[in-house]
């Protein structure tokens, strides 16, 4: 994978920062204003009702983003340069493949481009973890193949669990439904609610448990230090 390194102005991150941090403070007042409505009222819609069934999820996930991106904002305040690498464009397991000796490799580079190292990864777990709720070890497995090959600095798997982990979809959905003007399908919007739903329970557990082998990984680092 092709690595260069930009430099960057600490005013211009720290603006990304601020413009991030500030959208998901909006959307987080948004669902916490959209859930006092929903309690406010006598009868609620089916639709209503679920989202307050998931409100609690959906809270801890917008929590871990943040906390997350504050993580990395700490970690890169003294940076002067980012990353860049040239990206797979659609990263999928049908498109890596290993050789004889075991080494692991690329094919099909129609869609490569240049960017953040953390932008092959978010749309191929935004494609996988879009089914039905399941435990998604195997695309763990699968990250870690991935990394092993392309590793994350620390500050950029800090910025890859924070977007992975903010529930941007599901909130896209209240939203909409909140804005309706007319009469919408109740059933459709309550399914549309519950696939963003399955999507944020499985990115939930892959976050989770990337987060536990990450702080592993940095114990035994610390441990190795000191011996």
């Amino acid at each position: 994978m092709s690595v260069k390194e930009m430099e960057i102005s600490t005013e211009v991150k720290q603006e990304h920062y601020e413009k991030t941090v500030k959208e998901w403070e909006k959307e987080e007042e948004f669902i916490n204003g959209f859930l006092e409505s929903c309690e406010n009222r006598v009868y609620m819609s089916p639709f209503e009702l679920t989202f307050c069934l998931y409100y609690i999820q959906i809270s801890q996930a917008i929590q871990f983003a943040k906390q997350k991106l504050e993580t990395w904002n700490e970690k890169t305040k003294e940076q002067k340069k980012t990353r860049t690498v040239t990206l797979h464009g659609k990263v999928s397991p049908e498109h890596f493949l290993f050789d004889e000796r075991g080494y692991g490799y690329f094919i099909n580079f129609e869609k490569a481009r240049q960017g953040s190292p953390i932008q092959d990864l978010l749309p191929f777990l935004a494609r996988s973890l879009k089914t039905q709720p399941k435990y998604g070890d195997e695309i763990i497995d699968w990250i870690y193949v991935y990394l092993k090959y392309f590793p994350f600095r620390e500050d950029e798997m800090q910025l890859f669990m924070s977007y992975l982990a903010f529930p941007s979809g599901i909130i896209r959905v209240a939203e909409t439904y909140h804005q309706r003007k007319a009469e919408v399908d109740e059933r459709k919007f309550v399914q549309k609610l519950q696939r963003q739903y399955w999507l944020l329970s499985n990115t939930g557990y892959v976050v989770t448990k990337i987060d536990e082998l990450e702080k592993q990984k940095e114990q035994a680092k610390q441990e190795g230090a000191q011996s």
